[in-house]
């Protein structure tokens, strides 16, 4: 059976799409369950919006959500030397304060900043189930997307600057 026959049948047929774009912000924001941050992109891509009744419909947005958990991970992923500076902080944070603080949202834009990305993008509807970081099964209760960053290539810019940190955090002068 194709995709075509599958949808005449009621099927719902995941796809995942793949989108180059630049960074050109990051915001933050409070939600009810974390902070997140919204990353402003240099192109419209398809997503869902909130009307002023509280109904979701598909659009276009220039702009994607996420959790800042999820953002430092995938980040991380594809700039491991971020991840050294991310651990840095974390350590001295909890030696200093006791507090679980690395990298913030100022710092990723910093050097996320014109950043050309690489997002792959799977649509998900009401119903649908997933599972959470914490190996948790849970069901989708409106339409969206779960996006994935899967290559970053900063600019020659932020690449002097983590070497710069990366350079004094190896000597001790941070």
């Amino acid at each position: 059976m194709n995709n075509n026959e599958a949808r005449a049948k009621g099927a719902r047929i995941t796809i995942m799409e793949t989108y180059k774009v630049k960074f050109q912000r990051i915001s933050v924001y409070s939600h009810i369950d974390d902070i997140r941050y919204r990353i402003i992109l240099d192109k419209f891509i398809p997503g869902y919006k909130i009307d002023a009744d509280g109904q979701v419909f598909k659009s276009t947005v220039n702009y994607i959500d996420i959790l800042s958990t999820a953002l430092i991970a995938q980040t991380i992923r594809c700039i491991p030397n971020l991840g050294i500076i991310h651990a840095y902080l974390m350590e001295k944070n909890l030696r200093g304060t006791g507090k679980r603080i690395g990298i913030n949202a100022a710092q990723l834009q910093a050097y996320l900043t014109d950043a050309d990305v690489t997002l792959e993008r799977t649509e998900f509807h009401p119903g649908e189930e997933y599972t959470t970081t914490d190996g948790e099964v849970c069901i989708h209760k409106f339409d969206g997307y779960t996006t994935n960053i899967t290559d970053i290539v900063i600019t020659a810019n932020a690449e002097s600057i983590g070497n710069r940190i990366i350079n004094c955090i190896m000597l001790g002068n941070i």
